[in-house]
């Protein structure tokens, strides 16, 4: 007789989210196809938009969580635990501190799943189920397996089918627990494989997962061109400085590639530099955003207020800077000190933190104390900042430069207005007269 896998991904309370702009993630389809489906009968609850039976006869539950998914996950695990239902903790957060999801869990897993799972499903059909699951940091991607598409919900992410080609990212950036997930590996899928994956999904707009699609440049020059044929349509992550290569965004385009979500963080070279992303240089930004907006692909450009060095001026001059570049989609985020990175340990040693509360980490809220900036007056500026791109002045005018995806520029634009800014209460006061954001502007 099968036993009942029962696998939630935690929705987080302090933060609303649509079906259509919730990002989908491949955590739990991959933990279900590595369970045998002769043992096991696997079920997939998104808490965010099902509810979680507690009186469901599982055998195991395992919970997958993100920081900001860590409160209600816990608050899940604790309650099946009551029952005597057995729980298993994995993710980014339980992996980052697993001393304190084992007090809500019997067992955690630490990193990747793809050598611990196993294990701990035969452990656990022995009746000698472990604490600790850690994984050996030696996988290699030509084993991955694709998800369990039929358990995956892809009513999310405006439909786009998602998909992993990569894990990892080359860079140390410190507010990013990317690197330290993943031990400083980054690997990549044979490309036959991704090839064969893409061709087997009905859907034509995908959603390429990775944290950086172009971290190996010569591998994904070999992905794109062999993408070309399938006549998909895709959006990803990558940084700005791939821009330099316009062979690489040639080959992107044709590929199919209209979107790209690009962490530029900040519009300030010495915040770029004390976030350890220096790489970046802002004397470059103009001319590299005019190079993904002539290859027909739209920036979402990442944007993080409120570290040491951001001034109350920083507001307007991101947005001036933003309009000025025609950036297709601006996305402002609050500074996060996010468990696993090294801006967490250094913020948590110096008593900077005003709460552990996870599901206040969303990058919606202020979870310490800024060093130049007042906590109201970090959030105030952020979200004059948002009112202010998200007009339809705004808009129309970074439109002209995004005119090559016309739709994705518009309807990801109102989205921001009408769903987000819309609630932002106003605050800010702005500081620079324009003489002074046209002598910053004249800098680029």
């Amino acid at each position: 007789m099968k036993r009942k896998l029962l696998l939630i991904s935690p929705r987080n309370s302090s933060v609303k989210t649509t079906k259509g702009r919730q990002l989908a993630h491949l955590g739990l389809p991959a933990i279900a196809v590595l369970t045998p489906e002769r043992d096991w009968d696997v079920q997939i609850v998104d808490d965010l938009h099902q509810e979680v039976d507690f009186n469901v006869d599982a055998d195991l539950v395992g919970v997958s969580i993100f920081t900001a998914q860590a409160t209600r996950g816990y608050e899940i695990a604790d309650r099946f635990r009551a029952r005597g239902t057995p729980v298993v903790i994995g993710g980014m957060h339980a992996s980052a501190l697993p001393d304190e999801a084992a007090l809500h869990a019997d067992a955690v897993v630490v990193g990747e799943a793809e050598r611990s799972w196993p294990t701990l499903l035969e452990d656990f059909r022995r009746g000698e189920m472990k604490r600790l699951y850690q994984n050996v940091r030696d996988w290699d991607l030509s084993k991955y397996i694709p998800p369990r598409r039929d358990l995956l919900n892809i009513n999310v992410a405006f439909g786009m089918a998602p998909v992993q080609t990569t894990r990892g990212c080359p860079y140390r950036c410190n507010f990013c627990s990317v690197h330290e997930f993943f031990g400083g590996k980054y690997l990549h899928r044979p490309v036959k494989d991704v090839i064969a994956e893409l061709r087997s999904i009905p859907q034509k707009h995908i959603l390429f997962i990775d944290d950086h699609i172009m971290g190996n440049v010569k591998y994904s020059k070999e992905l794109f061109k062999a993408m070309i044929p399938l006549k998909k349509r895709w959006g990803g992550q990558s940084t700005l400085l791939v821009a330099r290569d316009k062979e690489l965004l040639e080959l992107a385009q044709r590929s199919g590639c209209f979107s790209m979500f690009i962490g530029l963080e900040s519009v300030l070279q010495e915040t770029l530099a004390e976030a350890n992303k220096g790489f970046n240089k802002t004397k470059d930004y103009l001319r590299l955003i005019k190079n993904y907006r002539d290859h027909g692909i739209g920036i979402v450009a990442g944007t993080i207020f409120g570290f040491d060095t951001d001034g109350p001026d920083v507001f307007e001059k991101t947005v001036a800077f933003y309009d000025m570049a025609e950036v297709a989609v601006p996305n402002y985020g609050v500074l996060t000190p996010f468990p696993g990175t090294g801006q967490f340990k250094e913020m948590r040693a110096a008593g900077r933190l005003l709460t552990e509360d996870w599901s206040l980490y969303t990058g919606s809220h202020v979870v310490f104390k800024p060093k130049r900036l007042g906590v109201q007056e970090l959030l105030d500026g952020k979200h004059w900042a948002a009112r202010q791109t998200y007009s339809l002045k705004s808009i129309g005018k970074r439109f002209v430069g995004n005119w090559r995806t016309p739709l994705f520029h518009v309807a990801t634009n109102l989205s921001y207005k009408f769903n987000v800014v819309r609630n932002f209460p106003r605050g800010y006061a702005t500081r620079l007269a324009r003489p002074q954001l046209q002598s910053f502007l004249a800098s680029f």
